[in-house]
């Protein structure tokens, strides 16, 4: 029982508070309205007869979307109630698409120049999402990253042409802004005088140097100077390269006589689009020097396109079974109003459909399809392309049933009742115990089955034995020590082994071994500690007590055949001189001595 606590714990509470609806009646007949606790009856009246589509989008208190669902019937003479089952939604409203970051205006100090020349470039641009940054490039190389404006020089190339192109963008914008540069090899100076110095205009510019549309202004301004501090007089005027550039399109003082170092300005206003014009000033001082200068304004609409976008989303059912047919709806929106194709991909089944198409429309429109399905879990996705080519996409998701769902008694139900003029809905949270539709407890005990319990239970006790392992395993860590004395322990005594014979062969043929057993090497502090007990160490000496006998004998064994090898046939018997077997028995004796003698016999040493 505890465990049935625990997963009812487990499970996400869902507190519906709202139903929005959507009611879609052939041809093109849209209502909506809402529903809540506090209203949960609604009912609308005048309504035809045929066929509908009723979709319903629930939200809970913090107004997130939680469940949907839809319901098809017709509307007739004859009265029906309908309950609606709202599914969990797998995926809520989509968003709708939000517009690329763009450029909103150009501004440079001069269009007129020079090879070499280092121009300034100001661009304005427009983040989405706001105050992210942007990446800025001149001719398709990054030159800035900014989240508002950006301010870049540029040298006009040595072999710059007479039109000199820069494409200026924003990454994701999706096209470039073509800004043109006329580039001359002479300076537009004219004197009329010998010793007269015209004015000089120091800087000319405008705002905007590209206008998107009919009724977007920008100003243009210019500095001048007189070395001899004579009065300028100016004049504006307009020369068209494409399109017209009337003069009535300039405001302010077109003509007027002004003070050496003088800004005059004057406003540009777009009459007509496609144009490219020039705005050129006349600076003339009272001597009749005369300098001119120059500034190209582009007027031209910057194509901005959007992909169709999707504000809701439907499907009948979230959990389903192999055979099970899946209804879904999508109500799609174009902002240019262009033709949309929809194409339909699904690896799980059947659809009723491959492809939709939506003719030109100033309203949002309801897509249908369905699916029948060989496999689950899966998905129905759609990808929709309008005129432009651009595209929007969206996934429908299909989980199995066989996954076990414990509902809440939060959700409603929620009746449909139609008439022959009108359609009610209603929701209800409490409802007498035998109309219940909602599972309860006893439901819950139907879906919770002997085999369900068995499994619940075998995966606890699994659960247990796995920390009881992992429990052991850190506690079983064994620490050695090594004490800072070995015990003293009694080595057993060996007698020793000797032996007149091996005495006298000691010297030459055999090496001395070490008697004594040495102590077990104790570890450093920083190596790994052993434990070494008093029985290990009488263990280890027996051993080598063992190891030094078999060496012993071994060596006696080897003393012995050689011993023979040195010593003549008839040595090895019993000699008797009277028996006379050998006249030269004494002789042999005695050199077998003197061979066998140590080089240090008979040497006394010194104790030092």
């Amino acid at each position: 029982m505890n465990i049935f606590l625990l997963l009812l714990l487990i499970v996400p509470v869902f507190s519906i508070n709202k139903i929005s609806w959507t009611l879609s009646k052939p041809p093109a007949n849209l209502f909506r309205w809402e529903t809540s606790k506090e209203s949960p009856t609604y009912t609308l009246a005048s309504l035809s007869e045929g066929d509908y589509v009723l979709q319903a989008i629930a939200t809970n208190e913090d107004g997130v979307s939680t469940h949907s669902g839809v319901l098809t019937g017709t509307i007739s003479t004859v009265a029906s109630t309908e309950n609606i089952i709202l599914n969990p939604l797998i995926q809520a409203d989509a968003a709708r698409y939000q517009q690329p970051s763009y450029i909103k205006w150009i501004k440079t100090n001069s269009t007129t120049v020079y090879p070499n020349d280092v121009i300034e470039l100001t661009i304005k641009g427009v983040s989405n999402p706001p105050n992210t940054d942007m990446q800025f490039t001149i001719n398709g190389q990054t030159k800035c990253t900014s989240s508002d404006t950006c301010v870049i020089e540029h040298t006009i190339p040595e072999n710059a042409l007479d039109s000199y192109i820069l494409e200026i963008a924003v990454v994701g914008m999706g096209y470039n802004i073509p800004m043109q540069f006329v580039v001359k090899d002479y300076v537009p100076v004219e004197f009329r005088a010998v010793f007269n110095v015209p004015p000089i205009i120091t800087a000319i510019n405008s705002g905007i140097s590209l206008l998107h549309q009919i009724g977007t202004s920008t100003t243009i301004s210019a500095t001048f100077e007189d070395q001899e501090g004579s009065n300028i007089k100016y004049t504006w005027t307009t020369e068209a390269i494409m399109g017209s550039c009337p003069i009535t399109e300039l405001e302010g003082s077109l003509t007027d006589t002004v003070a050496s170092g003088s800004t005059v300005t004057v406003i540009f206003t777009p009459t007509t689009l496609g144009n490219k014009c020039i705005v050129k000033i006349r600076c003339e001082d009272m001597n009749g020097g005369i300098s001119l200068g120059e500034v190209y304004i582009y007027v031209d609409n910057v194509p901005i396109h959007f992909p169709p976008y999707v504000i809701s989303k439907l499907q009948s059912k979230q959990t389903a079974a192999i055979g099970e047919k899946i209804d879904m709806s999508i109500e799609m929106c174009e902002p240019q109003e262009q033709m949309v194709t929809v194409q339909w991909q699904t690896t799980c089944g059947t659809l009723d459909h491959a492809a939709d198409t939506i003719t030109d429309s100033t309203s949002c429109t309801w897509l249908y399809n369905d699916v029948t399905l060989t496999s689950v879990p899966c998905s129905v996705s759609w990808i929709a392309t309008d005129s432009d080519s651009s595209i929007s996409t969206g996934t429908f998701r299909i989980l199995s049933s066989d996954g076990r769902r414990l509902k809440t008694l939060q959700t409603p139900i929620v009746f449909v009742r139609t008439t022959e003029e009108s359609m009610t809905t209603e929701m209800v949270w409490e409802i007498a115990d035998d109309t219940k539709e909602y599972v309860d407890k006893k439901e819950v005990e139907s879906v919770l089955g002997g085999s369900d319990i068995a499994l619940i239970v075998l995966i606890s006790v699994m659960i247990v034995c796995l920390i009881i392992i992992i429990v052991l395993m850190k506690m079983r860590k064994v620490e050695c020590v090594i004490p800072d004395k070995i015990p003293d322990v009694e080595m057993a005594t060996v007698k020793k082994i000797t032996t007149n014979r091996v005495k006298t062969l000691r010297g030459g043929l055999r090496a001395r071994s070490p008697r004594t057993i040495k102590k077990p090497v104790v570890q450093k502090e920083d190596e790994e500690k052993v434990n070494i007990t008093p029985k290990m160490i009488a263990r280890g000496s027996r051993r080598q007590m063992r190891i030094k006998r078999k060496e012993k004998l071994k060596r006696h064994s080897d003393v012995m055949e050689a011993k023979k090898k040195m010593l003549p046939v008839d040595m090895h018997l019993e000699h008797d001189k009277e028996k006379g077997h050998d006249e030269n028995w004494s002789e042999h004796i005695s050199h077998h001595r003197q061979i066998n003698t140590h080089p240090n016999r008979g040497i006394k040493r010194v104790k030092k």
